[in-house]
């Protein structure tokens, strides 16, 4: 797992643009855990979320509330990427 599970649970700063934040898609979710060969089981442990909660989020199953997407965004960013208008972008050398 490439020991990314030694990072501590994320929790962001919510500034003023916390509402007009363009959230991570389910999609974009899914392709970057797949770029970095992580489980769902370890991308919730470094946002800090249960596994149902990334699996539910990844198919689109009920309504995730916006502070528990903004920490699989956060997770996303951290691991290495940039999410422009629903694209996936690695951004690490």
């Amino acid at each position: 797992m490439h020991g990314l599970a030694k990072h501590a649970p994320l929790v962001p700063t919510l500034g003023a643009d916390y509402l007009s934040l363009t959230m991570i898609t389910p999609e974009q979710c899914r392709a970057a855990r797949a770029w970095l060969l992580l489980s769902q089981a370890d991308l919730a442990a470094i946002a800090g979320v249960s596994e149902v909660t990334i699996r539910k989020f990844e198919r689109k199953e009920g309504s995730p509330m916006r502070g528990t997407v903004l920490l699989i965004h956060t997770a996303i960013e951290r691991l290495g990427f940039e999410l422009p208008d629903n694209g996936l972008m690695w951004r690490k050398a």
